[in-house]
């Protein structure tokens, strides 16, 4: 079995329940029947107070305080720079980095793969599901992010976490500038409403791409820059591009990007 096979075990599920891709594990909320610590259930001035507090101190010893405070699971071998990650429950695996200077917030969950890694001035925002003053018209959204086994966020990106986001293993978010968005407004209607995103495994999105609320990227795609995603019914193996993005050429299987066993490209 080689390397793409092995990633590719790890569920890559819409509904995100259970799986981290990259073989670890998180509970659901609603499975795991565990009552959160109080600081991750503290206002979040005071969430954010304290993991400021932190950030001076050494990371073998903010580590241990931020799962013992805040009930995370983070990795021995996981890091986390000088950032701040406002998430009521956080996993990271083996060998998982978060850079400097990226800012998480409001989120119900977030789950890094073993290796998966983000680098800088990064912004991920959520909305905690159990606010029902915001989006009342999707009851049942849920603001999680994963990031998969060895996939890569690099630097400048925005992505709204409002409903689940998902990127899949050996994936990259490369360049800067691109966002992902889970919500929007729908004019029939006149009213705000929220759907999942995901990309899926060893997809490369170039720079100041943009996927709107429900995209779903297929495994193994490339998407050029300055893209504008809005489909669900996207094929492996195919360059997207375009205003909005359509698939423009079919890419050869045997490429060397689709099967590499390890995540930066040098």
């Amino acid at each position: 079995m080689d390397g793409t096979d092995r990633a590719l075990q790890s569920p890559l599920s819409n509904s995100l329940a259970t799986q981290v891709p990259g073989g670890s594990r998180v509970s659901p909320p609603s499975a795991s029947g565990a009552r959160l610590p109080r600081l991750a259930r503290a206002p979040r001035g005071i969430r954010f107070a304290v993991q400021l507090s932190l950030l001076p101190l050494p990371w073998t010893v903010r580590r241990v305080l931020l799962n013992w405070g805040f009930g995370f699971d983070i990795h021995p071998t996981a890091r986390i720079g000088f950032s701040i990650v406002d998430t009521r429950r956080l996993q990271m695996g083996p060998g998982s980095r978060i850079g400097h200077f990226n800012l998480f917030h409001s989120l119900e969950e977030c789950a890094f793969g073993d290796l998966a890694a983000i680098g800088k001035f990064n912004w991920i925002a959520g909305a905690h599901s159990d606010d029902r003053r915001v989006y009342p018209n999707s009851p049942q959204r849920y603001s999680r992010f994963v990031v998969g086994r060895s996939a890569q966020i690099v630097d400048g990106h925005r992505i709204d976490c409002a409903d689940r986001v998902e990127i899949g293993p050996f994936s990259v978010l490369a360049g800067e500038g691109s966002a992902i968005f889970t919500h929007g407004i729908e004019i029939e209607e006149c009213e705000q409403t929220c759907a999942p995103v995901r990309i899926g495994a060893y997809a490369l999105v170039n720079a100041r791409c943009f996927f709107v609320k429900g995209t779903e990227l297929a495994d193994f795609c490339v998407v050029a820059a300055g893209a504008v995603c809005a489909f669900k019914n996207s094929e492996p193996y195919g360059l997207y591009a375009g205003v909005p993005a359509r698939r423009i050429k079919d890419l050869s299987k045997d490429a060397a990007y689709f099967s590499r066993a390890r995540g930066p490209v040098d």
